[in-house]
């Protein structure tokens, strides 16, 4: 069963995207900021992240660009769901080899099952 590491500040988002994930069939782990969610990569070796832009102790980006500088991280699959609908913040994701960019506000929870899927 593949392990989908969701790393988001809001309980509700993650909450909602775990069962989302559970009931497509993956394994699930949570982080409510970049730095949980850097440890729990280190910890749990998940298959795909998918990761909030805006939390709080390190960012989304911070966050991708510290698991990129890894060996093990440099070709972890991780998609940004955020409410960050900027050029600038896609160009930023984009830099750091993002595979997937979803907008929180038109993204449904099918789109990111179906986002993991298609990296798994």
């Amino acid at each position: 069963m593949k392990k989908v590491l969701i790393v988001d500040d809001d309980g509700l988002a993650r909450g909602a995207l775990k069962r989302a994930l559970q009931d497509g069939g993956y394994a699930t782990v949570e982080a409510a900021d970049g730095v949980q969610g850097f440890a729990m990569c280190e910890s749990e070796h998940p298959d795909v992240v998918i990761a909030d832009r805006r939390m709080p102790e390190m960012d989304g980006q911070a966050m991708i660009e510290a698991i990129r500088a890894e060996q093990w991280g440099k070709k972890l699959p991780i998609i940004m769901l955020t409410a960050d609908e900027n050029t600038a913040a896609l160009n930023e994701a984009l830099t750091a080899n993002v595979a997937v960019y979803l907008a929180k506000g038109s993204a449904t929870l099918d789109d990111v099952v179906a986002a993991v899927r298609q990296l798994g």
